[in-house]
């Protein structure tokens, strides 16, 4: 009797009697774990989602962000059997901040996953999901944000329909209306017409400067002295003159790439 009504209990009970969630915060983000159902059946998909609450004015990104910022990462702590399918993602909205176009979500988003429970799951036990995130939170200026979260469901018995979450269901649903394609009109990060033009121009500003101008004044007067050596001498010396040029800036790439 003690068993049927503790069955009863975790097919009609309250959501808020079971789950338990561990919130992460940051400055402005709060994040929590989501279940789409009250219970989890041994085997049978059920979807949850970390819900990022971000205030207004501050937005985190998508995948891919585009040509700034970085996506919301969630690294599962499952229970053996679990698995876990990629994010995911809704529409993003498009930031553009001087000619940067960056994808991301302005203030609160579901980031849906489907879990899959183990077919081994035994009834009538309480199992916890958890997870540790990373997010980029962005205004004015961007600050990262993290912490662990997580999620305890009752289970129910094998060939049992878990039961809907009335608290978030219309919320689950909301956001997976949502296309998650790219948005219309998306730009290729980083186009390549877009570096050499700002190489360009950087260039052209760097040899426009007064301090340069004495160089290259000695630029000419070497090439002027070594007007009347072999075409031999003159062509390594070029050649070594481009490759000290190549060298150096293949070291200072990876030295920022190091860094």
């Amino acid at each position: 009797m003690l068993k049927f009504i503790f069955a009863l209990g975790l097919l009609y009970g309250a959501p808020g009697l079971w789950a338990e969630n561990l919130i992460a915060h940051s400055a402005h983000t709060t994040a929590t774990l989501l279940s789409e159902k009250t219970n989890i059946a041994p085997g049978t998909p059920f979807l949850i989602g970390l819900y990022l609450n971000t205030e207004a004015g501050w937005h985190t990104y998508a995948n891919p962000p585009g040509e700034a910022g970085l996506p919301t990462e969630i690294e599962w702590q499952l229970p053996p059997g679990f698995t876990a399918g990629p994010i995911s993602w809704p529409t993003p909205h498009t930031f553009e901040d001087g000619g940067i176009i960056a994808y991301g979500y302005e203030g609160p988003i579901l980031l849906p996953v489907l879990i899959t429970p183990s077919n081994d799951l035994k009834a009538y036990e309480a199992v916890t999901l958890q997870a540790t995130v990373h997010w980029l939170e962005c205004n004015t200026l961007c600050l990262p944000g993290g912490g662990t979260v997580s999620l305890t469901l009752p289970t129910i018995a094998p060939g049992t329909t878990p039961a809907i979450n009335p608290g978030t269901s219309a919320l689950f649903q909301s956001f997976l209306a949502k296309d998650t394609a790219a948005p219309a009109g998306q730009k290729a990060p980083f186009s390549l017409l877009l570096i050499f033009g700002w190489a360009f121009l950087g260039g052209l500003i760097l040899n426009l400067m007064p301090c340069v101008f004495p160089v290259l004044g000695l630029k000419v007067m070497g090439f002027v002295s070594h007007a009347h050596e072999s075409r031999g001498a003159a062509r390594a010396q070029g050649l070594i003159f481009t490759l000290g040029i190549l060298v150096s800036f293949w070291a200072l790439s990876g030295l920022l790439i190091a860094l």
